[in-house]
């Protein structure tokens, strides 16, 4: 997974500033516009990563629901 988001923090790693749809608040940590550098951008595409490694489909074992009705006359 870190290797993942290694190619893809290498293939861009281009600052995001405030008016970018991209651009998050939270991973802005020096507060400048401007979300840049190793450290508020990689957390970014390991975040990234993760999402895009975890299977769809994977919601834990199945369950085994039962219902019942009984009709008496």
């Amino acid at each position: 997974m870190l290797l993942l988001a290694e190619g893809a923090y290498a293939a861009n790693p281009d600052p995001i500033p405030f008016e970018s749809a991209r651009y998050r608040a939270a991973a802005d940590l020096d507060n400048d516009g401007y979300v840049a550098g190793r450290e508020e951008l990689f957390p970014l595409y390991a975040a990234a990563a993760r999402d895009y490694t975890q299977p769809v489909f994977a919601y834990g074992p199945p369950r085994l629901v039962r219902l019942g009705v009984e009709l008496l006359f």
